[in-house]
């Protein structure tokens, strides 16, 4: 049963929950499958650019779209690291864009191992994003332009952004769901 839940509450050995259709469903397990909300750069013109298909914020099936070409990822983590694999299978050339002055600060070894040594990977090191601005009509609208703490741009058809995101669990808030500190449901026995 896929319904929008909107509260939910514990007693009698079940789960109630109130559904966004004024309906209510009671069982003794259910799946919550409430998503995250990935983070953006909130920089001046990021709204614009995304809404044009220069930037991406970390959603899967646009991948696919930018593989044919360069493009940039903007991220350390595994997420980011797993995406840039994907993406140089297909791509001419894609760069990586870390916050941190290596990927083992934020990523698994066995990625790490695995991104270094692609000849058409790049990773740039010790990197902020400070601002954004879109390509003209002339030269191309769906591209961005970077720009590094160091003032520096750098132009790319296609800048993938995968800083993490923040789940939707504030409904669980007055529940006795146990939540990590970063606010994901704790599952398994140790809940």
């Amino acid at each position: 049963m896929m319904q929008r839940g909107v509260k939910s509450k514990f007693h009698d050995d079940r789960i109630w929950t109130d559904l966004a259709d004024g309906g209510t469903m009671i069982a003794r397990a259910n799946v919550c499958a409430t998503g995250v909300e990935w983070r953006h750069l909130n920089l001046a013109s990021e709204n614009e650019l995304l809404g044009r298909g220069s930037i991406t914020v970390q959603e899967p099936a646009r991948r696919r779209f930018a593989a044919a070409r360069m493009s940039m990822w903007f991220g350390g983590g595994n997420s980011a690291g797993q995406a840039v694999m994907h993406l140089a299978r297909h791509a001419r050339s894609v760069t990586m864009l870390v916050r941190d002055k290596a990927l083992a600060a934020s990523m698994s070894r066995y990625l790490s191992d695995r991104i270094l040594p692609r000849a058409n990977v790049q990773v740039q090191y010790d990197v902020e994003i400070t601002g954004l601005d879109g390509g003209t009509p002339s030269t191309d609208p769906k591209s961005a332009r970077v720009r590094t703490k160091e003032a520096s741009w750098a132009a790319t058809p296609r800048l993938f952004v995968a800083i993490g995101g923040v789940p939707n669990t504030d409904w669980a808030a007055d529940t006795a769901i146990v939540r990590d500190e970063a606010g994901y449901l704790v599952t398994g026995p140790d809940s």
